[in-house]
């Protein structure tokens, strides 16, 4: 169902508008008359009594045509009565911004839940409750049904917030960046229209260039990532800041909220499965967010650092390195008007450092030739405003090298407070501006990314539809023997290392692979096998491997062992399967041992996954984090190979729960399994598990 009634309504019915400040109801009616809504508002009072200067009615029912949208300010045991009113006057969308519902208990989940019964009877869209409201700054509807105090400035971003007070941070510092807002929602509790609705709504907008995504939990993974998957084909960058990324803030979310917090690796697979990013932090969020609106894509890493004081210059180029940029290297013809047309003091170098005293001219042809170099890609500029220049023209020559460029060119910028003309030039002329080297250097490594077609690309594996989801009880299955799970496999084409088992000491046969040997006991139920002492490794000798495995049947009787062969564990790679309880399935893959547990370098992907997709993440993309430091590339090419190959697994093996593959040791003849955990479920209709 549409949302045009919630974003782009003709009439605005306040209820719980009164005419004195201080309450929600009166600030609703304020920011919509200040900000120059288009459409009409009605408060509505038990008095009538007129609100900002407007005419109030005391029942919505009395007003011809009634309203599009209402927005709700009363008491939670009020709100059943009022969303009636609104049925029976044509109202189609309503906001709720009174609390007091699932957020406060059991009493209000129920009281939620006859609201959200009401509202669909009566084809009412709401939004909330406990919700903050939203925005519109498309000129041609200036909404603003929120109780906010930012002012509203019409610009490209939209800001789509699980939390109010996100939303407003987010806004207040676009403003104060010089970057307006489109569409703006915060949908509180969420019991009808929640994050995905608001997405698909912000990716049919024309005006958005940019979604700023504030998450707390993911109820719906499916539905989110199809809705994210539409902004990005609707050529929307998207930015996701994500609350519960740590385990104590994932208890924090689920207090706040109640709503499930998405795991670190199920929003990882599914951000970059949708082509969104992630960022960490409001501050990286903002940054970005205003690099991407005023400036045009770059189309590759090679920045060229101009400054007028060598010091903040060095800031910056290591900002850019370390922002994953690359330093440019200018070519003979570019030095060559640089030295001609600047200072004998100024140094042309990885660092093009104009001097202080190089006035608005010099810095516009600098600008100009760096900008035209064919090997830089965008330009960081670092700029002081001396007082002794006339800062006004300083930062309007920047603005026009920038304007004459379809490079990008980011500002980190040093001004006199006493003067701040020269960062109003900036702003108004369009070119991001930050305060400090490291934020200008995140806002350029975001139009970098956005300009790079691979990372514009979605995959081409995503999942159409979500499998059923498990029964609970006997449904949990049961773990496979180290035989079995082996065996499956190397059915799938994952390599293994060799192996033998051994069903009875008694009946030991020498294994076909030459000594040392290492012994294990099947213990598919536990990791850690060694913790527990139940591997025996250096095995010489056929007598010491019939000692040690009489040996382990004692202490783990009726347990199965196996021997494989010993190899020399250098490097340790994991990977994993692992099925989300929405339906979605995982595929894990980095560094095996303990390091697993503390998940440095682990990534996780949306199954199935492309062999650009495991390459990529596995740091052979040239970009980014590296999560496999030291592995040599034709270690991650089969790491890469096996991953993709294992994340086809459960569209092969429907019965298939979990896997876990640690370690994978790199060998002589290649990647090779050394340990596996395999659970599956019972095959449909039937008591007994099996694969």
């Amino acid at each position: 169902m549409s949302l045009d009634a919630l974003f782009r309504p003709r009439t605005v019915a306040v209820f719980g508008a009164t005419p004195r400040p201080g309450t929600i109801g009166h600030q609703v009616v304020r920011n919509l008359v200040e900000s120059g809504f288009t459409g009409q508002v009605i408060p509505v009072n038990p008095r009538g009594e007129a609100v900002c200067g407007l005419p109030a009615v005391t029942s919505l029912e009395a007003v011809p045509g009634g309203a599009d949208l209402a927005s709700i300010a009363v008491r939670a045991e009020r709100v059943p009565e009022v969303l009636r009113q609104c049925g029976s006057a044509g109202v189609r969308a309503a906001i709720v911004h009174s609390a007091g519902f699932a957020e406060a208990g059991p009493p209000g989940a129920v009281l939620q839940d006859q609201c959200l019964e009401i509202a669909r009877e009566r084809g009412i869209r709401l939004l909330g409750p406990n919700a903050q409201g939203v925005q519109n700054g498309d000129p041609a509807v200036r909404l603003y049904a929120t109780f906010t105090f930012t002012p509203l400035r019409p610009g490209p971003v939209s800001i789509v917030a699980q939390s109010g007070g996100v939303a407003e941070l987010l806004n207040l510092h676009l403003r104060r960046a010089g970057v307006g807002t489109r569409l703006y929602a915060s949908p509180g509790n969420a019991a009808d229209i929640d994050i995905a609705d608001l997405l698909d709504e912000a990716s049919m907008d024309p005006g958005t260039g940019v979604v700023l995504l504030h998450l707390e939990g993911a109820a719906d993974p499916a539905r989110l990532l199809g809705a994210l998957v539409r902004c990005r084909e609707a050529g929307q960058e998207v930015l996701v800041l994500a609350g519960g990324r740590h385990e104590a803030g994932r208890e924090a979310v689920a207090s706040h909220t109640g709503a499930l917090a998405a795991s670190g690796g199920l929003l990882e697979a599914l951000l970059v499965r949708a082509g969104a990013r992630q960022v960490q932090g409001a501050r990286e969020a903002v940054d970005r967010a205003v690099g991407l609106s005023l400036g045009p894509r770059a189309t590759g890493r090679r920045v060229a650092v101009v400054c007028n004081a060598g010091g903040t210059g060095i800031l910056a180029l290591e900002a850019a390195l370390d922002a994953g940029l690359s330093p440019a290297c200018l070519e003979d013809q570019t030095r060559k008007h640089l030295r001609e047309g600047q200072s004998p003091l100024a140094s042309i170098g990885t660092i093009v450092d104009l001097t202080a005293t190089a006035e608005p001219p010099q810095v516009a042809s600098a600008l100009g030739g760096v900008l035209s170099d064919p090997g830089v890609d965008a330009v960081l500029l670092s700029l002081v405003t001396p007082f002794y220049l006339d800062e006004v023209a300083l930062c309007g020559s920047v603005v026009e090298a920038a304007r004459g460029s379809r490079k990008p060119l980011v500002v980190h910028l040093i001004a006199n407070p006493r003067r701040p003309d020269g960062e109003r030039v900036l702003r108004e002329g369009g070119v991001p501006t930050y305060p400090f080297p490291e934020e200008a250097a995140t806002a350029l490594s975001a139009l970098v990314a956005a300009g790079d077609p691979k990372g514009q690309s979605l995959g081409t594996d995503r999942p159409t539809a979500i499998g059923p989801r498990p029964a609970p009880g006997s449904q949990e299955g049961r773990w496979l023997s180290l035989e079995e799970a082996f065996d499956l496999l190397e059915a799938q084409g994952v390599p293994c290392l060799a192996r033998q088992g051994i069903r009875n000491p008694r009946d030991l046969a020498l294994p076909p692979f030459p000594p040392p040997w290492v012994l294990k006991a099947d213990l598919p139920e536990g990791a850690h096998k060694a913790r527990q002492g139940a591997v025996v490794r250096g095995i010489a000798s056929f007598e010491d491997l019939a000692r040690e495995a009489a040996r382990l049947q004692g202490r783990f009787p009726g347990r199965p062992l196996l021997v494989q062969p010993e190899v020399a564990i250098g490097i340790e790679l994991a990977l994993g399967l692992l099925r989300e309880p929405t339906g979605l399935w995982l595929a894990m893959a980095g560094p095996g041992g303990p390091a697993i547990e503390e998940r440095r370098g682990v990534r996780f992907r949306l199954c199935p996954l492309s062999l650009d997709e495991a390459r990529e993440a596995l740091g052979m993309g040239g970009s980014g984090a590296d999560p496999l430091p030291g592995v040599p590339l034709e270690v991650r090419e089969a790491l890469a190979g096996a991953w993709m190959t294992l994340s086809r697994l459960p569209s092969l093996v429907p019965s298939l729960r979990e896997l876990d593959l640690n370690p994978l040791v790199w060998t002589p003849s290649g990647l090779a399994a050394v340990d596996v955990r395999v659970r599956v479920l019972p095959p449909p209709g039937t008591d007994a598990p099996g694969p």
